[in-house]
């Protein structure tokens, strides 16, 4: 077996049980993991911006719905005004938000912190 010894850590040697790629860039590799790196990131401050931007909407509709007792609107319920669809996806959203904020707390040592 021929291994390229620049290329291949003497540690790694059993994983590359075939010939090494004379053509393997160790460089290319870094660009690719970088690249990784910040797509990761990216997509993370994506998913982060969608979450406010639900805070905002169901921050914004209760606002609204408090607004219109206060002014006197006919709808006490809190069901009769957002309907039962509006009100079910509200209380998803607040689920999902709750467990992904649970899975993100840890307590000192390591272990979850149950919160739901």
């Amino acid at each position: 077996m021929r291994i390229a010894k620049d290329k291949i850590a003497e540690v790694d040697v059993k994983y590359a049980p075939v010939d090494a790629d004379v053509s393997f860039d160790p460089e290319h590799n870094k660009r690719v993991i970088q690249n990784v790196i910040r797509k990761t990131l990216e997509n993370k401050r994506r998913i982060e911006r969608e979450n406010k931007e639900g805070i905002k909407e169901r921050t914004a509709a209760i606002a609204q719905y408090v607004e219109s007792t206060e002014q006197g609107g006919k709808s006490s319920s809190v069901e009769a005004y957002f309907g039962r669809k509006e009100l079910a996806r509200l209380r998803g959203e607040e689920v999902l938000s709750r467990i992904k904020n649970a899975m993100l707390m840890k307590k000192k040592d390591g272990t979850p912190v149950n919160q739901l």
